[in-house]
């Protein structure tokens, strides 16, 4: 039975498709089957959902496509304009499979043809203008066709690559381009080529659960600008497992933890990095001598044939463009200086990429999904907050604009969950009579799962939008939005504190301070982490503006104080005044390829008090003051690349215990695991 069971793409038990606001590929009746070419129905299909503001389903199945798909986007409201959002189902992803011999030839990795291309409506638009998009729970079989790629998707804020999966018998490249600007890229597989996936174009990629295998050249190819970071991958094959690239000071730099690198051709480096400063923690590599080829420092093995885990390694060479790529160690600063830490291991961890990712999907479809608005009640607050006191576990709140006349409260061990493409809004109509959260956890010992919401808050005094307090669980495809003249004064966007922990993927904040009338402030904050001790990790932090370009202060967007064990995971930030990162009595920090792209005249990072912490690949702006990047450690400018920093006690990421015991997955009757 299994597959045969569902009924528009749906699990016995699921939400009924109808209920969730998408739009479905199915009623374009397309061939799933693989025998007939829909290249034209799945176009439509996309755009024609991008024009009313919905989320494309593509049912299980097999897609057979003979020319590249285009996804477009646009730029600027979130609501208003346009974005291509694609979603398969989770469980069984559909395959769209490019017909052999579409796209012959041999080109370079970056000119290959792709079978799906994120555009923007304006073509003079580059990929910093390409935002709200999503492609998630895709398969795609690239065949016989040597000159292809899978996926060209360089983009911005709020865009997002999750479960994307690329085979084929013969091709050149599965991914041209990730989702830049420190968003999320999560959960990517490339099977075969000759090139995994080109971290390039977009600016500051994070990347998150990379599994490569079979490739001839390269498996990861870094050449974007202003920090790469890459956690969780997973390489087996005949090629370079990593190489980065670059001519500039700030191009081709390379954070990256947990890694299990197997290659099979002896004579090729597992890494290359020459001429690129790059920090590696926890890398694991069997196969071959030549650990890491770099300059001025490489690394080696002299018993290749076993595991050497790579505990530590952080290499900076010589001066790039007359900017010395600086590595610190205790707030000194050496040039040309290597860090190593290297041992023999009789086997290496094979849950590196899986302790990273969410340890389940979940959707509308989910076996245990239940819709929000079924549950009794007078109002849709009403309604949700019923259900998320129910005994059902999988919370789905539809599309659409959802009134809240009182702040939602999420119990411990509670999944609620919206539209995949950011189109379920919870609006508040209420105003508080004390600073209060639209959306909260339960404090406590336990995981809470909240995915997919806008939170339009409007010009209320609200506290902030999200509270998280439970000690596990994470946070995906959250973003709080505002109208102008908002008092956001005394405002915390994303507040931690309590017994918060757990995994926060791709939180971003773009809002500015849109009223010049009122006094500055001096408790924004976009991030506020007080007084945490469990572990707490983000996958990619996006902190966008101040308020200078209406006169108004603005604070430091990241505030962590009295607070231990955090991992942040690639960070952007564009100041307007000010310090964006303060850091106030931290112990077991790590904070790992924070660029900012705009210059106040004050250092990027000031620790005050008690500081155990990690730094790695702070990056000033071309041709900005010499004003320090941490304060008060003098000598580090802005001028430099801080390639890695280590205070106090350092960084021991020992509490962050794996997961792979932690995984509930589960079978839905007579059908295949979520991976």
């Amino acid at each position: 039975m299994g597959l045969l069971l569902l009924v528009q793409g749906r699990a016995p038990g699921a939400v009924p498709f109808e209920e969730t606001g998408m739009l479905s590929f199915a009623d374009w009746s397309p061939d799933s089957t693989g025998n007939e070419i829909v290249s034209d129905l799945l176009e439509s299909a996309i755009e024609e959902a991008r024009t009313q503001n919905k989320t494309l389903y593509i049912p299980p199945g097999t897609y057979l496509i003979d020319r590249t798909i285009v996804m477009k986007t646009n730029s600027g409201a979130y609501n208003a304009q346009g974005h291509a959002n694609v979603f398969g189902y989770p469980y069984s992803p559909p395959v769209i499979r490019l017909k052999d011999g579409t796209f012959t030839g041999n080109p370079v990795p970056e000119k290959a043809t792709p079978a799906i291309r994120l555009v923007h409506v304006d073509p003079n638009k580059r990929s910093a203008w390409f935002f709200f998009s999503t492609l998630r729970n895709i398969k795609i079989d690239l065949g016989e066709n040597p000159g292809a790629a899978g996926v060209a998707f360089a983009a911005a804020q709020d865009s997002h690559l999750i479960n994307v999966h690329v085979t084929g018998k013969a091709f050149t490249t599965g991914f041209i381009g990730l989702v830049g600007r420190n968003q999320c890229n999560m959960d990517l597989v490339v099977e075969g080529g000759r090139f995994g996936i080109l971290m390039t174009d977009a600016a500051g990629i994070t990347a998150t659960g990379i599994r490569l295998s079979g490739q001839t050249d390269v498996g990861l190819r870094v050449d974007n600008f202003r920090g790469s970071t890459v956690v969780g991958l997973e390489y087996n094959g005949p090629g370079i497992a990593v190489e980065t690239k670059g001519t500039s000071y700030e191009q081709g730099n390379l954070f990256l933890e947990d890694a299990r690198i197997e290659i099979t051709d002896p004579a090729k480096p597992a890494i290359e990095a020459n001429g690129r400063p790059i920090v590696l923690r926890n890398v694991y590599v069997k196969g071959t001598e030549r650990l890491v080829s770099a300059q001025p420092h490489g690394l080696t093995t002299p018993t290749p044939e076993g595991w050497t885990r790579i505990g530590a390694f952080a290499n900076s060479p010589a001066s790039i463009e007359g900017r010395p790529n600086v590595l610190s160690a205790g707030g000194g600063r050496q040039e040309d200086w290597v860090e190593a830490d290297t041992q023999s291991v009789l086997t290496a961890p094979d849950d590196l990429v899986r302790r990273h990712l969410p340890d389940e999907q979940f959707a509308f479809n989910h076996p245990e999904a239940t819709n929000a608005l079924r549950f009794p009640g007078a109002t849709p607050w009403a309604r949700i907050q019923a259900a998320l006191e129910s005994p059902a576990r999988v919370i789905y709140v539809p599309a659409g604009s959802h009134l809240l006349e009182a702040p939602l409260t999420i119990p411990l061990g509670k999944v609620l969950v919206g539209d995949p493409g950011k189109y379920t809004f919870l609006m508040p109509t209420y105003l508080p009579s004390i600073q209060s959260f639209l959306l909260r956890t339960q404090d406590g010992d336990g995981e809470v799962v909240v995915e997919n919401f806008f939170l339009s808050t409007r010009d209320l005094k609200f506290d902030g939008g999200v509270h998280w307090r439970s000690s596990g669980g994470h946070c995906l495809n959250i973003r709080v939005v505002e109208g102008h003249g908002r008092s956001e004064r005394e405002n915390a966007i994303f507040e931690y504190s309590g017994s918060a922990g757990g995994s926060m993927y791709a939180v971003t904040d773009h809002r500015n301070l849109l009223d010049n009338r009122l006094p500055e402030s001096e408790r924004f904050r976009k991030v506020r982490i007080v007084g945490t001790h469990n572990p707490l990790t983000f996958y990619g932090l996006n902190l966008e503006r101040g308020g200078a370009q209406r006169k108004v202060v603005a604070s430091p967007f990241l505030e962590v104080r009295d607070a231990s064990n955090i991992r942040i995971f690639g960070m952007k930030s564009e100041p307007d005044e000010g310090t964006p990162v303060r850091l106030e009595n931290v112990r077991n920090l790590l904070l790992a390829s924070f660029a900012t792209h705009r210059d106040t005249g004050h250092p990027f990072i000031e620790v005050v008090g008690e500081a155990s912490l990690e730094l790695a690949f702070i990056f000033g702006g071309s041709g900005q003051s010499p004003i320090d990047l941490v304060s008060p450690f003098a000598g580090i400018s802005k001028k430099d690349v801080l390639v890695h920093l280590v205070l106090g006690d350092g960084f021991d990421d020992d509490v962050f215990v794996p997961t792979n015991d932690r995984h509930h997955l589960y079978a839905i009757p007579g059908g295949a695991l979520p991976h």
